[in-house]
């Protein structure tokens, strides 16, 4: 008996590793994100195929993948996976998807952004899953548009701004969409965007506003709920008491109104035309001795009277270097504290911005650079992050001189490839990379850009920064109008 026993031994220890294989264990093997891509393409079309066993095969893989990642960022390549299932991506001409699988897919993909004890950088790729799912010209199966659309709803309000911002995005993209069967999903999602315009969150507001008025913008035909929200959309320009946010909305507002002059929507667009006409507030700066408008700005909650405290700031930083030094460290003091207010952080670092950029100081430019690279690290766990990122795209995009772009440039690859950088902020430093690559006005900055994407891509310690690295080179090979630099991105898709 002895013999036969060590021999089924034997034999189930050499199946163990297959039953512990994931996504990443033959990736060691693979020089580069070019050849992983295509073994996860290949991964996907066993999803597809005909053999139920393979079928299932395939997704244990993902299951297990999801699991166990060996490095932060590889949620990324099974949830994608799952993604493209439920849109059937790729999926052969003769075959039929396992919706079975689907469902268990979806259902993977909710728990993933739900779930709160997940990094944000999981959480918001499955929710960039989910906004795919909304997205989608057809689903085999309604349930799916139910139980992705109750996941956004939940997501809209969350307390991180990243994901709060994704999901009201995606709720929009629900509330455009037409025919019977989206009909009570789309008048539901008009409903969340109404009540986020009425959020004390300020910024989520301004985010919730913006989408209606793109929603808006391409709205042809009157509904029940395109009524209702611009009913909606003209209470909460009433409601703005920032003068700030009243300016930059003011001609985007205008703008809707005018489009709509001659349109169904000819009513509403006059009573928001009406709505405009009340936005008056000025902002004027504070009044008192300069130590005591920064001591107060450190804590100041009223937005109207921080935008004067900032006024006053910037007013007299113009006419005296030193105290717009003592503004500039006053004003990133502020932005540079956890609890500070997602809208309150965005006057601060528009502040900033208009401080920092000083004509003739190559100085003075890089120093901003550098100090919204920091806030950046500084909001990285608390989802605002990519309010000074936006900023920083900001700063890239106001000049063509590669004497101050490049050395910042090279900041954000190194920051990019850090090891404590969380992928959502890493992605998103390589779509910094990707802007310049693609639309600087200097063929050197282009050039200098393509290049540092390039490193990233082959040498980044973290798979999913690659594989974004891949995914904005793709791009350029199709888009760039810079010959050279389509040419270049081609050369390196082929590896």
């Amino acid at each position: 008996m002895r013999r036969p026993i060590l021999v089924v031994l034997a034999v189930l220890l050499a199946q163990a590793p297959a039953f512990a294989e994931t996504l990443f264990d033959k990736r060691g093997k693979r020089a580069s994100i070019h050849s992983y891509q295509s073994y996860l393409h290949g991964v996907r079309a066993k999803l597809y195929d005909r053999d139920e066993d393979e079928r299932e095969e395939a997704f244990e893989l993902i299951e297990e993948s999801l699991e166990n990642p060996k490095l932060d960022g590889d949620w990324e390549f099974p949830l994608e996976l799952l993604g493209d299932l439920m849109l059937g991506t790729a999926l052969p001409a003769d075959a039929d998807i396992d919706q079975d699988l689907q469902e268990e897919g979806l259902d993977l993909l909710i728990k993933n952004a739900l779930n709160d004890s997940f990094p944000i950088s999981r959480r918001e790729f499955a929710l960039g899953q989910l906004r795919r799912v909304v997205h989608a010209k057809r689903l085999v199966n309604p349930d799916f548009r139910e139980d992705t659309f109750d996941a956004l709803s939940t997501l809209s309000g969350d307390t991180l701004l990243v994901l709060s911002h994704g999901a009201v995005n995606a709720l929009g993209a629900v509330a455009m969409r037409r025919g019977s069967r989206w009909k009570e999903t789309a008048d539901d999602a008009a409903e969340i965007l109404a009540d986020r315009m009425d959020e004390d969150n300020l910024e989520l507001r301004r985010i919730a506003i913006l989408e209606t008025l793109e929603l808006l913008r391409t709205a042809k035909q009157p509904r029940e709920r395109l009524n209702n929200l611009w009913e909606e959309l003209a209470e909460a320009v009433e409601d703005i008491d920032s003068a700030s946010l009243q300016q930059d909305l003011r001609p985007r507002l205008l703008r809707l109104a005018k489009a709509n002059e001659s349109t169904p929507f000819a009513s509403q667009a006059e009573e928001l035309r009406d709505a405009v006409k009340e936005l008056k507030k000025r902002t004027k700066p504070a009044k008192g001795a300069f130590p005591e408008i920064l001591a107060q700005l450190a804590d100041e909650q009223d937005i109207p009277d921080l935008e004067a405290l900032l006024a006053r700031i910037e007013k007299d930083g113009r006419s005296d270097p030193t105290l717009r030094t003592l503004g500039l460290a006053a004003v990133v003091a502020r932005a540079s504290r956890q609890e500070t207010a997602p809208y309150i952080l965005r006057l601060l670092l528009d502040s900033l911005l208009r401080q920092g950029r000083v004509k003739g100081s190559p100085m003075m430019y890089y120093r901003t650079a550098s100090q919204l690279l920091n806030l950046t690290y500084a909001h990285r766990d608390s989802g605002k992050a990519n309010l000074p990122l936006a900023q920083l795209a900001r700063l890239l995009a106001s000049t063509d001189k590669p004497g101050l772009v490049v050395p910042v440039l090279d900041e954000i690859k190194s920051m990019a490839m850090g090891k404590a950088q969380p992928v959502w902020i890493g992605r998103r430093m390589v779509a910094l990379l990707f802007l310049q690559a693609g639309d600087s006005p200097s063929a050197r900055i282009r050039k200098h850009a393509l290049q540092l994407l390039q490193v990233i891509g082959r040498a980044g310690r973290n798979w999913a920064i690659r594989r974004e690295v891949w995914t904005r080179m793709a791009l350029l090979a199709r888009f760039a109008r810079d010959d050279g630099i389509k040419a270049g991105a081609q050369r390196w898709l082929k590896g």
